[in-house]
């Protein structure tokens, strides 16, 4: 827990001051790195991403076993999908980003500032071919905890309160992205039983499973 307070706090010295036109130079570019395994502190991590539900230890063990950890310099994200190598949901571990879109004339244009704990995509993996819902620049050196889809379905499954915490982040994120993109649907606080297995089929599948939770 005392290396994730840390964290924190080095994500609240992060700013946007550099400014953007160095942050995406071509010189700032690099490539994503995979690493696999359990890390410490995941728990913790994953706790407080799953907030304001409070998820078993049990759930989340499992969930970091099956986790995957992405390293990505400072610049522009670069890596091509959120189903690459594996559909997933991703989550900031270390360091900080600014999320955004880009604009007609090629600019970055930040919506907000993330850091370890908060989404960095959950909506981009539900659907084919996948792409990230938002474009991102790396403001500082980023460890990204990859969650697959297929892992977070199973503890959908086995684990009542998790099915409601997946629920709710999905929910959530897609009402913040609803406000800045007008072709995302907002959603309800939360998914019924019956929704999340539609989805969970649909995941798979060419086609918009997003479509399962407009109703």
């Amino acid at each position: 827990m005392s290396r994730f307070v840390m964290q924190e706090q080095e994500m609240q010295k992060c700013s946007t001051d550099t400014p953007v036109s160095d942050a995406v130079s071509p010189s700032a570019l690099g490539h994503a790195s995979f690493v696999t395994g359990t890390f410490a502190d995941d728990v913790a991590l994953l706790r407080i991403a799953f907030l304001p539900l409070q998820v078993s230890d049990s759930t989340l063990v499992r969930l970091s076993d099956a986790s995957r950890m992405i390293c990505c310099p400072a610049g522009r994200f670069t890596l091509g999908s959120p189903r690459r190598p594996e559909p997933s949901w991703w989550v900031v571990r270390h360091g900080c980003a600014s999320l955004g879109r880009i604009a007609a004339d090629g600019a970055f244009v930040e919506r907000h500032l993330i850091g370890p704990g908060e989404w960095f995509d959950v909506t981009g993996a539900l659907d084919m071919p996948g792409g990230w819902a938002e474009s991102a620049v790396i403001r500082e050196p980023i460890e990204l905890l990859a969650l697959p889809l297929e892992s977070l379905f199973e503890a959908c499954d086995s684990d009542e309160t998790f099915a409601r915490a997946f629920g709710h982040t999905l929910a959530t994120r897609m009402r913040e992205l609803a406000l800045h993109r007008p072709d995302v649907p907002s959603s309800r606080d939360s998914m019924s039983p019956a929704e999340l297995a539609d989805l969970r089929s649909h995941a798979r599948l060419p086609g918009d499973p997003l479509a399962q939770i407009r109703r």
